[in-house]
């Protein structure tokens, strides 16, 4: 997604997470992908370059959310990643678990229109 190497690459490390959500109306389907930058090795190493890794845009997750199937996956977005700052006392990682998600996905095509009714 070009969308999602901009934000990570054009941030100034400003942005650490960017969650990319998509629709099929024919598939009643929404699909999740969590993007970060990850640490790879830099293939171009030299004597003027001597870095051996790099960071490269990637995507650390995927989850499909189909309207009436169950979904085996839960979702956890790190505290810092999203704010850039520690978490202070009762704060943490966002989760998301199976059954949010779930309820998330009917919700979205029952207002849409496209759910039973």
């Amino acid at each position: 997604m070009a969308d999602a190497h901009w934000w990570l690459e054009n941030s100034g490390r400003q942005v650490k997470i960017v969650l990319v959500i998509s629709f099929s109306v024919s598939k009643k389907e929404i699909h999740l992908q969590q993007w970060e930058l990850v640490t790879i090795p830099d293939p171009h190493v030299t004597q003027g370059q001597p870095r051996p890794t790099g960071t490269a845009p990637a995507i650390i997750r995927e989850i499909d959310l189909v309207a009436g199937v169950s979904n085996e996956a839960s979702l956890t977005l790190n505290f810092e990643s999203v704010f850039l700052r520690p978490p202070a006392k009762g704060e943490g990682d966002f989760t998301f678990s199976q059954e949010e998600l779930e309820r998330y996905s009917t919700y979205v095509w029952n207002c849409a229109g496209y759910g039973k009714h």
